[in-house]
């Protein structure tokens, strides 16, 4: 059973703008953990560094079928030691309805749909670290819109860049 849009989701999903999908399926697509020494007694210092990078996909896979891809890598040094390290792929299979605009669909996958997918990531995310032994860790919320305007400026300004005659 996919999940239905429907305007009592929240501000700001693009269901207002008339655009149908289907969350038909989230999955686990790839996972990794790794603690090298085993779980240690860490004390908490300046020397203790977390580095959490996140990233955001979509691959069509038919004409109105997309997979949207949440990924995130997250390492845990203490004194240039690793202690953790985790990887992590978090994916929904996203359906639209054959009416849906197809100029909308970029924000869908790349705002809504990774809004709706990351509560889900979050906990598997806390969940690993704390069966590998450690703290929990708690990702903090992402600004989806924000992320999604802040690289379509820049791929418009890269692309104004390359349409320099020189």
């Amino acid at each position: 059973m996919g999940l239905q849009s429907d305007n009592s989701l929240g501000a700001g999903l693009a269901e207002a703008d008339g655009t149908t999908f289907s969350i038909l399926a989230q999955y686990i697509k790839d996972v990794s953990f790794e603690s090298p020494s085993g779980p240690v007694s860490i004390p908490s210092g300046s020397d203790d560094d977390l580095d959490v990078d996140f990233d955001v996909k979509a691959q069509q896979r038919s004409d109105t079928d997309f997979e949207v891809q949440l990924l995130v890598r997250a390492h845990f040094r203490h004194e240039e030691r690793t202690i953790w390290l985790l990887d992590m792929t978090y994916a929904g299979y996203v359906s639209f309805a054959p009416e849906a605009p197809t100029e909308l669909r970029q924000s869908v996958l790349l705002v809504d749909v990774p809004y709706l997918l990351f509560p889900y990531l979050r906990q598997l995310v806390s969940e690993i670290t704390q069966g590998g032994g450690y703290p929990p860790l708690f990702l903090h919320p992402i600004r989806f819109r924000q992320l999604y305007e802040q690289r379509a400026a820049e791929a418009a300004a890269q692309s104004a860049q390359g349409d320099v005659i020189q």
